[in-house]
C-alpha cells in the first residue's frame, strides 16, 4: 500500500490479520473508546469472542516499538477490529450483522478499514449468508463512502439510534455477490499460523 502524507509505508511483515482472542477484548474496548462516543465495553467484546455465531478479526502491528510516538498504539499493538455476527431473519434467512469496524485514529485513511471489511465479506460468503447489514453514524462520511464502495446501500435513517442521541443509517448489501472467499482466517484456538495483511502466514511466537 502506498504512503499518504506523513504516513509510514505498510510492509507485509509489520501487520497481521488474525482472529480476535479473549486477550484482545480489553484493548479492543479501549480502541473503541478512542474513536466512538458510544463505545462497546470489554464485556460485550468478550461475549462476542465466545459466540460461535460471531466472527471477529483484528489487525496487529508486530513491532510497535519501532514506530514514532505519534503512530504507536497507546494500549496494545492492535490497530483495528471488525466484527460479524450471523443472525436469523424472521423469514428464515441467515444474514450477517457487521457490529463493529474501528481503526486506530493514527492509522485511518490507509486502507486498513477496507481490509477488515473485506475479511468480514469473505467470512459472510463462506457462511453463504443471504445479505449483510450494519449501522453507521450519519455524520461518518468516510465510513459511509467505504461501505458504499463495497456495495452497501442506505436503507433508512434510524433517529437517535445511539445512546448519545446520534442518528444512524441502516445499510445493507445483498449476497452472494461473486466476491472472493479467500483467505480464510483460522479461529483463535487454532492460532499456530497468523496470516499477514496480504494473506501470507506468519508463524505465531
Amino acid at each position: 500500500m502506498s504512503t499518504q502524507r506523513t504516513y509510514l509505508p505498510i510492509r507485509e511483515n509489520e501487520i497481521i490479520l488474525r482472529a480476535m482472542c479473549q486477550r484482545d477484548v480489553i484493548w479492543a474496548a479501549l480502541l473503541d473508546h478512542m474513536v466512538f462516543p458510544d463505545p462497546w465495553g470489554s464485556d460485550a467484546f468478550a461475549q462476542e469472542v465466545e459466540n460461535r455465531h460471531a466472527f471477529y478479526f483484528v489487525l496487529e502491528h508486530l513491532h510497535p516499538e519501532t514506530l514514532p510516538a505519534e503512530r504507536r498504539p497507546l494500549f496494545s499493538a492492535l490497530l483495528g477490529v471488525v466484527g460479524l455476527r450471523e443472525e436469523l431473519a424472521r423469514n428464515g434467512q441467515h444474514y450477517g450483522h457487521i457490529t463493529n469496524l474501528v481503526i486506530h485514529p493514527a492509522w485511518q485513511g490507509q486502507g486498513l478499514g477496507r481490509r477488515l471489511l473485506q475479511q468480514a465479506l469473505i467470512t459472510a460468503r463462506r457462511r453463504t449468508l443471504a445479505y449483510l447489514m450494519l449501522e453507521v453514524y450519519t455524520t461518518n462520511e468516510r465510513a459511509i463512502a467505504l461501505y458504499e464502495s463495497e456495495g452497501f446501500t442506505i436503507e433508512q435513517k434510524l433517529p437517535r439510534y445511539y445512546s448519545s442521541g446520534a442518528d444512524a443509517y441502516l445499510m445493507t448489501k445483498p449476497l452472494p455477490d461473486g466476491g472472493p472467499t479467500e483467505p480464510a482466517i483460522a479461529p483463535c484456538r487454532r492460532e499456530r499460523e497468523r496470516p499477514s495483511l496480504f494473506g501470507e502466514p506468519h508463524a505465531a511466537p
